[in-house]
């Protein structure tokens, strides 16, 4: 395996970014789902939009814990945040995913049925809404929720270009 060819130096990057990866984005027993209110559908979207803010703040500060994000220049820092940030929030998610209590668990617990009902004020075919499901559940499938994977895979999707789904992203 690779990781059994890594310098001791390596092993200790690779270390220190994932202890920032749990830090910054453990999520207290608050879930997305506490976050949303169904009086209609502007305020729901609007107390979704905290958590998602919530939730990049959280990815910001494990970035600003990179140096090579650190060391960037403010608008370079901006531009990598504004056009990967949505991108990168499936790792998060699949890193806190919990399969008997989760809004994207297949079973019929609270959580699941309060992220179908949020999804479905948007998209009432649900294809939005299995779509994410099935990108978190690929995710934790393949990454065994590792921490090491998750943030490792968070700063490579960072950097990387090509891989933003914002079409106007800046070459």
């Amino acid at each position: 395996m690779l990781f059994n060819t890594l310098s001791i130096d390596d092993w200790l990057t690779i270390e220190s970014i994932q202890s920032s990866f749990i830090s910054c984005l453990l999520i207290t027993d608050l879930r997305c789902t506490d976050y949303y209110d169904f009086t209609d559908r502007s305020t729901a979207l609007i107390s979704w939009s905290q958590f998602i803010s919530d939730t990049a703040l959280r990815f910001i500060i494990f970035f600003r814990e990179v140096d090579e994000f650190e060391n960037l220049h403010a608008a370079g820092r901006f531009i990598l945040i504004k056009y990967n940030i949505v991108s990168i929030f499936v790792f998060g998610k699949c890193y806190s995913y919990k399969e008997n209590d989760d809004c994207c668990g297949s079973n019929d617990c609270e959580s699941s049925r309060k992220q179908r009902q949020f999804f479905h004020l948007f998209d009432s075919s649900n294809t939005l809404h299995q779509s994410f499901v099935d990108i978190i559940m690929s995710l934790v499938h393949i990454t065994e929720q590792d921490p090491i994977y998750a943030s490792l895979l968070s700063i490579i999707f960072l950097f990387s270009r090509g891989l933003s789904i914002n079409e106007e992203k800046p070459s």
